[in-house]
């Protein structure tokens, strides 16, 4: 179909597609996609884990996945040791004695030093700090916790640290009170 018509002694066209009832339907109903594939290289060395599901890939190569639009694909290095807060906290100081989750991503040894202080002013300045290190020995299956070192005023001196070994299928947990003594956990 053609239509003509002018304007300022120009001629214009307009193109219109016809389509039967049955093309219609058809278009109406076509399934729309999305492609939400991500490609991401995973550097050579070391073996990868997908954050959010644990999954292992080998290092070297390119893996493409499908994700949720309210995914974005994170991708952790073998032997890395992962400091998390809670679900749903908002702020550091919203909680102060809320557990650390501990994410122990396997596959080589790592370290790993956690640094409190207040999360409010510059005291760490002065020194008004804590830490301790966290060991990964990948051969033995353990993991060392050292003393702390350090205090400020308001720290918690006894907090829940939920450690967990991230094996694909089946993550070991365990959940230990900390107090500032040295502790070495064994998992399987």
């Amino acid at each position: 179909m053609k239509i003509e018509f002018h304007q300022g002694g120009q001629t214009r066209f307009v193109r219109f597609a016809w389509r039967t009832p049955s093309e219609a339907r058809a278009l109406i109903e076509r399934p729309k996609t999305l492609d939400n594939s991500m490609v991401t290289y995973l550097p050579a060395g070391a073996d990868w884990y997908n954050f959010q599901t644990g999954e292992r890939f080998t290092g070297g190569q390119t893996v493409t996945k499908h994700c949720p639009l309210d995914t974005f694909p994170v991708y952790v290095r073998a032997g890395s040791i992962v400091p998390m807060s809670p679900a749903g906290l908002q702020y550091a100081t919203e909680r102060p004695d809320a557990p650390y989750e501990l994410r122990i991503y396997p596959g080589a040894d790592a370290t790993f030093t956690l640094y409190e202080d207040d999360n409010e002013t510059y005291a760490y300045e002065r020194g008004e700090r804590a830490t301790y290190d966290l060991v990964w020995d990948d051969a033995k299956r353990t993991l060392r916790i050292g003393a702390r070192q350090g205090s400020f005023p308001g720290m918690v001196a006894e907090r829940t640290l939920v450690i967990s070994l991230r094996v694909p299928g089946s993550d070991a947990v365990r959940e230990v009170r900390y107090a500032g003594q040295p502790l070495t956990l064994q998992f399987p």
